[in-house]
C-alpha cells in the first residue's frame, strides 16, 4: 500500500527547455529529473503529474521510468455534467438544493457545454454564494434555486 502519493502540476514547474524563464527552468527542470529517476530508493512514494497544457511539457519527463503512461481524460459526456453536480451538491459542505432545481435540465443549458468538473464546481459554488447572499439580504431560505444558477 502506498504511503505518500506527490501531487505535482508539471507545467508549471517544467516548460519545455529552451522558451522563457531560461536557466532557472532548466535548473528546476534538472533536478526534477534528478529526483525522478532516484524513485526506485524511496518505496512507497507515487508522484503523479497533471496537466491541460501536454505540449508545454519537456519531453524528457515523458520518457518510461518517470512520467511515462499519459492518461487523457475528457470533458465529461453528454450525461456526466448532471451527475458531477449531484455530487458537488452532496460534498461537504453540504449545499441544500431547492426541490424545483432540476439538474439534468441545468447540465444540458448551452452555457454548460464544453464544462468541465472544475467548472461545474465553480457553478456550483457560485450558485450556492448567490443563494446565501440572498439568505441575508432578504428572507430567503438559504436553499439553491433554479434562479441561483
Amino acid at each position: 500500500m502506498l504511503e505518500k502519493v506527490n501531487w505535482l502540476l508539471v507545467d508549471a514547474l517544467t516548460k519545455q527547455r529552451g522558451t522563457e524563464g531560461g536557466a532557472v527552468v532548466e535548473r528546476l527542470l534538472t533536478q526534477l529529473l534528478i529526483e525522478l529517476d532516484g524513485e526506485d530508493h524511496r518505496p512507497g512514494v507515487l508522484v503523479i503529474g497533471a496537466t491541460n497544457r501536454i505540449g508545454a511539457i519537456d519531453s524528457s519527463l515523458l520518457r518510461p521510468g518517470r512520467f511515462g503512461k499519459l492518461h487523457y481524460v475528457p470533458l465529461p459526456s453528454q450525461e456526466e455534467p448532471a451527475l458531477i453536480l449531484q455530487a458537488l451538491s452532496w460534498k461537504k459542505p453540504k449545499k441544500p438544493l431547492d426541490p424545483d432545481v432540476d439538474l439534468n435540465s441545468i447540465a444540458q443549458m448551452e452555457a454548460c457545454k464544453n464544462l468541465g468538473g472544475a467548472d461545474l464546481r465553480e457553478l456550483m459554488n457560485e450558485a450556492a454564494m448567490a443563494a446565501l447572499e440572498e439568505q441575508t439580504s432578504s428572507e430567503g431560505s438559504g436553499a439553491i434555486k433554479m434562479k441561483h444558477f
